[in-house]
């Protein structure tokens, strides 16, 4: 090999070590003992048979399990890399999984050389992605895999894995970890693992989990607190925590006989009774009502304007308008805010034309529309001669809130009309009842410190409640 391509291999090389560094410092985040212990538990996992951990980091789960080994007097030392098997791609990584495992073979009386030796072999240093072999292999798979979007993937590993991930798994390297993990799992086997919720409810997983469904189903399921279910590595800031929602996961052989929850391409969420296609059809909200969106109109200034500008426009043109952040206590202040009302097929009157033409500055790339009369998103056919209900796209609860007619929510916050008194203590009780709160809670995208992000299209599968002769609201069966 000439001078040139040795070069060219140290570049190559440095790149990928950076590239390794980078995935590492985004995940390292290590499972706690007890979640691990609970999980080897509902593995079955013992002494004859073989369990793996694909992204091992530090050894969690690895040293768990050697130590229910050496609890129960295993001494055949030299059979652990056949028993336990980690794969790592971080060197830093790697050597504290094998001091820690080198440690506790000391502790249970094996040489000091040998202990060395043993702890190298069962973590091995590699790709588990590339270099572990994708047949059945294995009884047992235990691991707390790299929740990282392959968009945030550097250029070198995302190259490396187009031709060895499927299509199907290569949103995110949690699934990538995923779908080999049931390929390399000998027939009976199970996984035990924690995932980010993602995996079971996004739509871009739903391949995974019909091909994933095609070998094992679900035998536990439970969320997890983010706060106490890790620990972090050195290398990470004290203090930060995952940007997800952790969940325990047991995968079983679909042979085994035990009780399951199917895999599928429809969405599984935890605390619910199973996918959405295998329960009873009822009567959703969108049967009774109309849930939409409320638009998004751009930076304000432009086609959002305070009551100064308002003012300053033909009253037919504008429209009085309303964000969350005007709502306290269950209640809405108005006046703070207008939007522009325009039609594509007629032209504004000369002084809207002026203001969007001199504010046009304000809107960002993706609002930008080929009609410079037209805001992001068109609001122009609503019809708001109606009240409505209007829920934040970000909140703890359902709990909706009443706007009177003429408003024009803003944001992508809900919006559901209503056209009599009736109906609007029939939805409220709807979106206000334990039963729609727990559905809610289950099935709505988790973010920090109790919040959800609250969609229109998840509003309208809620399922509607009827309501007894003693008022209370009971699910339709």
């Amino acid at each position: 090999m000439n001078a040139g391509s040795l070069a060219l291999r140290a570049v190559l090389n440095d790149e990928l070590q950076l590239a390794i560094d980078f995935v590492h410092q985004q995940t390292a985040i290590y499972t706690a003992e007890p979640i691990v212990d609970r999980l080897l538990d509902m593995l079955d996992w013992g002494e004859h048979q073989r369990l793996i951990d694909p992204s091992a980091g530090d050894g969690a789960f690895l040293t768990r399990a050697l130590q229910r080994l050496i609890d129960a007097g295993f001494e055949r030392f030299n059979d652990l890399p056949d028993l336990i098997q980690g794969w790592e791609i971080h060197d830093g990584a790697v050597e504290q999984a094998r001091n820690r495992i080198s440690s506790m073979l000391q502790a249970a009386r094996c040489s000091a050389a040998d202990s060395v030796h043993i702890a190298a072999m069962i973590v091995q240093h590699g790709d588990f992605l590339k270099d572990a072999p994708d047949v059945p292999a294995w009884n047992s798979v235990g691991s707390n895999p790299p929740y990282l979007k392959y968009a945030k993937l550097p250029e070198v590993l995302r190259k490396r894995y187009e031709s060895l991930v499927p299509r199907y798994a290569s949103h995110d390297l949690m699934y990538s970890f995923m779908d080999k993990s049931v390929k390399c799992l000998l027939p009976g086997g199970k996984i035990g693992i924690v995932v980010a919720d993602r995996v079971l409810t996004n739509a871009n997983a739903g391949v995974l989990r019909e091909e994933m469904g095609k070998r094992v189903g679900i035998t536990h399921l439970q969320r997890l607190d983010v706060a106490s279910s890790f620990y972090r590595a050195k290398t990470r800031r004290a203090g930060t925590l995952p940007r997800c929602h952790p969940v325990a996961l047991v995968l079983a052989d679909r042979r085994s006989g035990l009780t399951q929850i199917p895999l599928g391409s429809a969405p599984i969420y935890p605390g619910s009774d199973g996918p959405e296609t295998t329960r009873t059809p009822m009567q959703k909200l969108s049967d009774i009502a109309e849930v939409r969106m409320a638009p998004w109109l751009g930076a304000k200034g432009s086609f959002q304007v305070n009551a100064d500008v308002a003012a300053t426009l033909p009253a037919d043109s504008i429209i009085p308008a309303i964000e969350t952040s005007e709502v306290a206590d269950g209640t809405f202040r108005p006046g703070k805010w207008y939007a522009i009302k325009t039609d594509p097929a007629l032209v504004p009157p000369a002084a809207v034309r002026e203001h969007l033409d001199r504010e046009r500055h304000r809107m960002p790339r993706r609002g930008l529309r080929p009609n410079p009369w037209m805001p992001p998103e068109s609001f122009h056919n609503w019809d708001l001669s109606k009240p409505s209900l209007l829920i934040p796209r970000v909140a703890r609860t359902l709990k909706p809130i009443r706007v009177p007619a003429g408003i024009l929510p803003l944001g992508h916050s809900i919006s559901i009309p209503y056209s009599s008194q009736g109906e609007l203590e029939r939805l409220e009780a709807l979106l206000n009842s334990p039963e729609s709160q727990k559905w809610f809670e289950s099935r709505a995208a988790r973010l920090e410190n109790g919040y959800y992000a609250i969609g229109a299209k998840l509003l309208r599968q809620l399922p509607v409640l009827s309501e007894s002769k003693d008022g209370q609201c009971r699910n339709v069966k």
